[in-house]
């Protein structure tokens, strides 16, 4: 039997995908009576012979539907949790994303958990901000709203992880010098998430100006975006 320990925002996103007759979940910290072994998550695939990035696929809950709006819909996810040592360097206002609200024909709808969602009361001129009411409860409900969307924009942070692994189109705007996981071993990234496309600092530069550019070029390619698949039915509400 294998103890899997897991944060109760993620027990009902990843229900089903485990064997109970094999895999147990547990709380983290629950201890390690009974165990024989402990390991990361990130350490099996070389404990276990494997140097490949080891597959995933969760699928969105079934979403409740309403009539779509035109355009395209796009979450943001601008800030991770500010404990986060480098937090400083990866996370963005969103008044930095001003240039994004250009864009015709795109509603943005926010992904923002924590502190920072307090942000989407004022969002920059012009960006027309769909900001969930009641947000989601949690990783499973976010999964089901990501599913909604046409892309994801966000920084380093869970967001890009969840729509990555949900196989959404997912622009990350990466800080200079970021996570390995986004680096050219990596393929930047696309080896974990082949939706994903790095936008990235290319000089360590003071936050304020260092997101300048890579705003910009965000905006740019979002002027010319058109989505593989066109989600003409799904919904807006989880």
């Amino acid at each position: 039997m294998i103890r899997l320990e897991l944060p109760a925002t993620l027990r009902q996103l990843t229900a089903g995908l485990f064997d109970p007759a094999r895999v147990s979940i547990a709380e983290p910290g629950a201890g390690l009576a009974g165990c024989m072994a402990q390991a990361s998550l990130l350490s099996l695939p070389h404990l276990l012979g494997d140097e490949g990035v080891p597959p995933l696929s969760i699928t969105a809950p079934t979403a409740a539907t309403i009539r779509p709006p035109t355009g395209l819909r796009v979450g943001l996810a601008w800030a991770g949790s500010p404990s986060y040592r480098f937090d400083r360097a990866r996370s963005l206002r969103l008044t930095q994303l001003a240039p994004l609200a250009a864009v015709p024909d795109v509603l943005f709808v926010s992904l923002q958990q924590s502190e920072a969602a307090d942000q989407a009361r004022n969002p920059p001129r012009g960006m027309r901000l769909i900001v969930p009411d009641p947000p989601p409860a949690d990783l499973a409900a976010t999964a089901c709203l990501i599913g909604t969307l046409d892309l994801v924009i966000s920084v380093d942070t869970m967001i890009a992880h969840l729509a990555g692994t949900l196989g959404t189109p997912v622009w990350l705007l990466d800080r200079f010098g970021g996570d390995w996981r986004w680096q050219s071993g990596f393929d930047g990234g696309r080896d974990w998430y082949p939706s994903l496309r790095r936008f990235a600092q290319t000089e360590a530069l003071p936050p304020a100006q260092a997101w300048e550019a890579v705003i910009a070029g965000c905006a740019a390619t979002l002027e010319h975006y058109s989505p593989a698949a066109w989600r003409g039915s799904s919904a807006l509400e989880c």
